[in-house]
């Protein structure tokens, strides 16, 4: 793996591109929700040094995958909408209770077999 650094600018653009895109992101206009032309532009500049180095590293036809934290996915999600995924969790909890219980079942199902 590859790591690429960003300026604070190119960061910055990101996170105002993704934040635009989130779920929970409600009751604003569809034009509030467009990039900015600086944003815009700085995003062209992230998408062109992404395409050289495919170009360089000669991956076009492998594809690449970009990750734009150090964070795990799984850790993410929790760091970037933890009130979010605490929601689910609550509106969950029988269910996810429920399906630990039925695991705790058939592990003690197999430790009577053995």
């Amino acid at each position: 793996s590859t790591i690429v650094n960003c300026s604070k600018e190119e960061i910055h653009a990101i996170k105002n591109a993704c934040d635009m895109n989130r779920d929970d992101v409600v009751n604003v206009d569809e034009d509030e929700k467009k990039l900015s032309p600086p944003d815009a532009a700085v995003l062209e500049k992230v998408a062109e040094k992404i395409q050289t180095f495919i170009a360089d590293h000669h991956l076009s036809d492998q594809g690449i995958f970009v990750r734009f934290s150090h964070r795990s996915p799984k850790d993410a999600v929790l760091k970037i909408n933890q009130d979010r995924f605490n929601k689910i969790v609550e509106a969950n909890a029988e269910t996810i209770y429920a399906c630990q219980r039925n695991v705790e079942k058939l592990d003690e199902q197999k430790l009577d077999a053995a």
